[in-house]
């Protein structure tokens, strides 16, 4: 008879075993190549191989039903299909969670990144307008005391040589002079001081800000990767399941040529014990017991009667 398989070349599924390629692939993947006689020939013949005589092997013929290969068949080609689609939706499933993954770690880090651009946007504008007012009150106060300063130099006597003739006129010129110039001095150390508060404060804010975009970025590829290891997790977990799915289809498979093949020997066990010469059936020689796996290797076995 044809081979009822019908794979156009072997197929090795990572996750289950391997699919035979042939119905001969699949006996002896199940032990039984010595049963392959069974699938191929006229009953008589099978029955002949059983050890029948003549008559009985023509009466075995007569009871014996095909092996359906056609169904046999269907079972083994319909395996890598069927995986093929399981696979893809696995990996379906793998991707859209990798994708929903990537998307939410972008999302973050965008936002993470706006958030640390406007805090040192922010920084930089605050220290600006301090340094600018800080300018702008040191260049007021300095006006002030020049205004002042002259005002001075008028109500002690004057400008130019209407100094000369007064001793007392020059000290207290003198000493307008030395108050004017401890206060510039005042108003520049002053100025100097709070440009350098502003700078501090700005490399503190800018400190902070990058230090807790770095822990939010960290905080970020730790969720990732821990989300990513958890999808690999379930896609090996998924791939093992349908390997062990795999594995009990093409038990189905194989369950098909074990009954076959117990049906042959019991039908056989059956007609060796049939008298041509009238004694009928029972008490024969014929077939002895014995024992026949069912489904695949390391089946169980069902005995022979």
């Amino acid at each position: 008879m044809p081979d009822p398989t019908r794979n156009t070349g072997p197929i090795n599924l990572t996750g289950g075993s391997q699919i035979p390629q042939t119905l001969a692939d699949a006996l002896a993947a199940m032990g039984m190549s010595d049963y392959s006689y069974m699938f191929s020939g006229k009953g008589s013949d099978i029955g002949s191989k059983l050890g029948l005589t003549g008559e009985q092997s023509k009466k075995f013929a007569q009871y014996l039903t095909p092996f359906q290969g056609g169904q046999f068949g269907d079972l083994l080609s319909s395996i890598p299909d069927w995986r093929k689609e399981q696979m893809g939706m696995l990996g379906e499933q793998r991707q859209i969670g990798t994708t929903a993954t990537l998307s939410d770690y972008l999302t973050g880090l965008g936002t993470a990144e706006s958030q640390y651009g406007i805090g040192t946007g922010a920084a930089e504008q605050r220290f600006g307008l301090g340094t600018s007012k800080a300018r702008e009150s040191y260049g007021t106060n300095v006006e002030g005391l020049r205004a002042k300063a002259l005002q001075d130099m008028l109500s002690t006597g004057g400008v130019g040589g209407t100094f000369a003739g007064s001793g007392a006129r020059q000290q207290a010129k003198q000493t307008a002079s030395d108050v004017l110039g401890t206060q510039y001095g005042g108003m520049q150390a002053g100025l100097q001081s709070t440009l350098a508060g502003l700078g501090a404060e700005k490399e503190t804010s800018l400190a902070s800000l990058l230090e807790k975009y770095g822990t939010t970025k960290e905080q970020l590829e730790s969720t990732k990767k821990e989300s990513l290891d958890k999808l690999g997790l379930s896609y090996r977990a998924g791939e093992a399941q349908i390997g062990e799915e795999q594995d009990q289809r093409l038990g189905q498979a194989y369950g098909l040529l074990s009954d076959y093949i117990n049906r042959v020997l019991g039908l056989g066990s059956q007609w060796a014990g049939f008298d041509p010469g009238g004694v009928g059936i029972g008490g024969g020689k014929g077939l002895g017991g014995g024992k026949v796996p069912i489904g695949g290797p390391g089946g169980k076995e069902l005995p022979i009667s």
